[in-house]
C-alpha cells in the first residue's frame, strides 16, 4: 500500500517531465511565429519531414497483401512575406485586419523505401530545393512545377505519354501531359540563404 509521500514523489516527477516537454514545444512554436512574423524579403523558411512514407497504389493479391511504401520528402517554403488587409466578419460587424502572408510552394522529395532517410537525403534536398528558387533549376535530381520538367538535375528519364483522362462529375475529358519546360524561371531570384 502506497502513501501520500510515495504519491507526491511519482507525481512530482511526471510533472516535472511533462512541463519540460510543453515548455520546449511551446518555446520552439513561438520561437517560429517570431521568425515568421519578422522574416525579410530575402529569406526563405523550410520545414521538413524527411522520412514521411506513402502507400504505392497498386495492385495486389493474397501472395503479396503488403502494400509498397516509398519515402516522400515532404518540404514546405515560405517566402516573400507581405502585409495585406483582409476583412473580417465577427459578431455581425465587418472591420478590417491587417495579417502576414505568404508566397508557399511545398516539394516532394521521392525516392525508394529501400533507401533509409538521413542527413545526406536531407542536405542533397536542401541544395535542389534552394537551386529551384534562386535559379529555376535542379542540381541533383529531377524536378518538375505545373506539369514541366525543370532543367539541369543529373538524372533525366523519359517523359510520359500524353493520355486523356475522364474526370467523375462533369464526364468531361483533360489532357494530361508532362513536358520540359522552355527555360529556368525562378520562383524566387532575391533569395538569399
Amino acid at each position: 500500500r502506497a502513501t501520500r509521500a510515495h504519491f507526491k514523489a511519482a507525481f512530482q516527477g511526471f510533472v516535472t517531465t511533462y512541463f519540460a516537454h510543453i515548455w520546449e514545444c511551446r518555446m520552439m512554436r513561438q520561437g517560429l511565429k517570431m521568425f515568421e512574423a519578422n522574416k525579410d524579403g530575402v529569406t526563405a523558411s523550410k520545414l521538413t519531414d524527411y522520412a514521411a512514407q506513402c502507400p504505392l497504389q497498386r495492385m495486389h493479391t493474397a501472395t503479396c497483401a503488403t502494400k509498397m511504401m516509398i519515402n516522400n520528402g515532404v518540404t514546405v517554403v515560405g517566402y516573400l512575406p507581405r502585409t495585406v488587409s483582409v476583412e473580417v466578419k465577427k459578431g455581425g460587424i465587418v472591420r478590417l485586419e491587417r495579417r502576414r502572408q505568404q508566397d508557399v510552394v511545398v516539394i516532394y522529395g521521392i525516392f525508394s523505401a529501400a533507401y533509409k532517410p538521413s542527413a545526406v537525403t536531407y542536405n542533397i534536398q536542401a541544395e535542389d530545393i534552394d537551386s529551384i528558387l534562386k535559379y529555376g533549376r535542379s542540381i541533383h535530381g529531377e524536378a518538375f512545377l505545373n506539369g514541366k520538367r525543370l532543367p539541369g538535375g543529373m538524372y533525366h528519364g523519359v517523359l510520359p505519354v500524353a493520355e486523356i483522362v475522364h474526370t467523375e462529375g462533369d464526364g468531361e475529358s483533360v489532357l494530361l501531359a508532362i513536358t520540359d519546360a522552355d527555360a529556368a524561371v525562378p520562383l524566387f531570384p532575391e533569395y538569399a540563404r
